[in-house]
């Protein structure tokens, strides 16, 4: 592949002249420098072209190096593409750079974990700005906010030369080609909209809808947010279900308030759903409950009272989870159907 040298700021003469000081001052001189191209999502107000240099361990460091790129935005005051107007937006490059005294094997693998441990440490440095500068709009960075490609660079700082570099795949988020609404399913969501919807008819409407933006913040990297979503999913799922059979035993809807407030949400998952519609809910199985009490509902509790910063792999497998659970209790809500008929006509297509 031809050379990226002039896609990049940081080159052999800024190390010379700009980080190898501060890495001097760590009484540290790297052989090799792997780097990184990255486009933020976002806008960090730093003065341009700032850097920051950081020790990784006794063998290595890692230096990042801020600056700012404009994007022309469209935003649509006609119908045609010529009359569109655009606006200007701002967002943060970042040039990740990961200096070490090791042997540095080029490979994807390799890579991989260099480029892992850039966007941890820059992490670090986002969310201490964060803190200190008490802005709100930041955030936190992982791959799945990134472009689905991006540039990277090895230098040999021995020689002062390129070594390799190329296109570094991070994620598939290439335009996906949805599934496109016909008229016919057009008069169907008309019919729910103004029959289910806007009279409030179906109450378990807030639990497909906190799924639903579950999924879309996992897609767009928020995986906190995606398995907190998910878990109130459930929980709503849940409660939402427990309230219509009191209903349907015949409680006032005052009584049923009072009720749902006093049960702790645990407790109606360990007796309350059970003794209705059967089913095993022993939370330390490994069957459909035991699963989702494991990987979703004690995961949520690490991000929410313990600091967690699930993977995508754990955001996925909470999902997953909350929809098993939800699949489940629905099935056995149907082997009730003679009992719970009421209450079967929510989940009818």
């Amino acid at each position: 592949m031809k050379s990226l040298e002039n896609h990049f700021k940081i080159d052999y003469s800024f190390y010379e002249s700009i980080l190898k000081i501060g890495y001097e001052k760590y009484e540290f001189m790297g052989e090799n420098l792997v780097q990184f191209l990255i486009r933020l999502p976002i806008y960090i107000p730093i003065v341009e072209n700032s850097s920051i240099t950081i020790k990784f361990d006794e063998k290595s460091a890692v230096s990042f190096l801020f600056y700012s790129i404009k994007f022309k935005k469209p935003f649509f005051t006609s119908a045609t593409d010529i009359d569109t107007m655009n606006c200007e937006e701002k967002y943060t490059v970042v040039e990740m750079a990961y200096i070490t005294e090791h042997y540095f094997e080029i490979s994807d693998i390799e890579l991989n974990k260099v480029f892992d441990k850039l966007i941890n440490k820059l992490n670090e440095v986002i969310l201490a700005i964060m803190i200190k500068t008490r802005n709100h709009n930041l955030y936190k960075i992982n791959i799945e906010m990134l472009e689905s490609k991006i540039i990277y660079r090895c230098i040999d700082l021995d020689r002062g030369c390129e070594i390799t570099s190329g296109i570094f795949i991070l994620n598939d988020n290439s335009l996906i080609e949805e599934k496109m609404i016909d008229q016919e399913k057009i008069r169907d969501i008309l019919w729910f909209s103004e029959n289910v919807v806007s009279k409030n008819i179906n109450p378990f409407i807030t639990s497909e809808e906190l799924m639903l933006a579950s999924l879309r913040e996992r897609d767009i990297g928020f995986n906190k947010e995606a398995i907190m979503l998910a878990q109130s999913s459930v929980e709503s799922f849940l409660r939402t279900l427990y309230k219509c059979f009191l209903k349907d035993e015949g409680k006032k809807e005052e009584e049923i308030n009072i009720i749902i407030e006093n049960k702790p949400f645990i407790s109606i998952v360990k007796t309350e759903i059970s003794t209705r519609i059967g089913g095993k809910w022993n939370i330390k199985s490994y069957g459909v409950v035991g699963n989702w009490y494991r990987d979703t509902y004690i995961v949520r509790n690490k991000v929410s009272h313990g600091g967690l910063s699930p993977s995508l792999s754990e955001t996925r497998l909470a999902i997953q989870r909350a929809n098993e659970l939800r699949i489940y209790v629905i099935q056995l809500l149907k082997s009730k159907s003679n009992i719970y008929q009421n209450i079967i006509i929510y989940f009818e297509k």
